[in-house]
């Protein structure tokens, strides 16, 4: 992480009187798909900026516990501006090759928080006590860091002005082009039991992955509307629960976990003529 990055619109801080367990609650995709949550970070209960105020002498008088935030960025990081000092995170993470690098993860932990709250993943012997080393097991693998040099400049070379700000800015523009493409028939097809899991309708706080189910009177099994796009050329879309396994078993009407969602993960680089393509190709499925 670097201080190029910007911070995008954050929610209002968690209530931190008592411990508190979040559960997702049934998603009637009959009635209403809108009430489903997405798992980004304008959702407070996996994001919220950090309250100093709340720590030291009132956070004793209000008996709250030191409380450190971990932000998951895997699925923002490919369309928005990540910054960990806005957002006064203690760790965020996500995987580069989900940004246009590598195989491979990067953490952003507060050195405060690398001190005292994480122990060392290396020999007992090596003095890494205030050191990003200590997550360090082993000898890194060089080629694959070096791999992530050319992501930031590629982000910057997407604008004329060469700044990551007017990049993140242009990106989320295009991506609401795409969007606007694709939501708009997801949406004609109400009637013939499509329901978008998420958000209907574009917006600065809707990144272009998609996913849906055709439900109703006449449903049609998500691997096989996958199966379907698997015999088009230069198209590719996926089925599953992509690691939200009790979010799609609360879906209702129930759905079989394992055949789950489909899911349609769109960026910068595609085009409206690619997302018409995948228009033309649902509409082959759905009639």
């Amino acid at each position: 992480m670097n201080s190029e990055t910007g911070a995008p619109s954050v929610s209002p801080p968690l209530a931190r009187r008592r411990p508190t367990t979040r559960r997702a609650p049934p998603v009637d995709l009959s009635q209403d798909a809108r009430r489903c949550v997405h798992c980004l970070l304008q959702d407070p209960w996996f994001y919220h900026p950090r309250r100093r105020d709340r720590e030291g002498a009132q956070g004793a008088e209000l008996g709250v516990r030191k409380l450190e935030v971990c932000v998951d960025c895997v699925a923002y990081a490919p369309h928005r501006r990540v910054d960990v000092r806005a957002w006064d995170a203690d760790y965020a993470y996500f995987s580069f090759y989900k940004v246009y690098g590598p195989h491979i993860s990067v953490l952003y932990a507060r050195r405060a928080s690398l001190v005292s709250s994480l122990s060392s993943l290396g020999h007992h012997f090596l003095r890494v006590h205030d050191k990003p080393y200590k997550l360090q097991p082993g000898g890194p693998g060089y080629e694959l860091p070096w791999g992530c040099t050319p992501v930031v400049p590629y982000l910057k070379s997407l604008t004329s002005s060469g700044i990551l700000e007017d990049a993140w800015l242009a990106v989320a523009r295009h991506e609401q082009t795409l969007l606007k493409e694709l939501l708009g028939y997801l949406r004609s097809k109400y009637e013939r039991g499509v329901r978008i899991v998420g958000d209907e309708r574009e917006g600065e706080t809707r990144v272009p992955t998609v996913s849906f189910v055709v439900a109703g009177e006449r449903p049609i099994k998500s691997k096989d509307v996958v199966a379907f796009f698997d015999k088009k050329p230069n198209v590719g879309i996926r089925y599953g629960y992509f690691y939200a396994y009790t979010l799609v078993d609360t879906l209702q009407p129930k759905l079989d976990v394992d055949d789950g969602i489909i899911r349609i993960s769109l960026v910068h680089y595609n085009t409206v003529e690619e997302v018409k393509r995948i228009v033309e190709i649902l509409e082959e499925v759905l009639v």
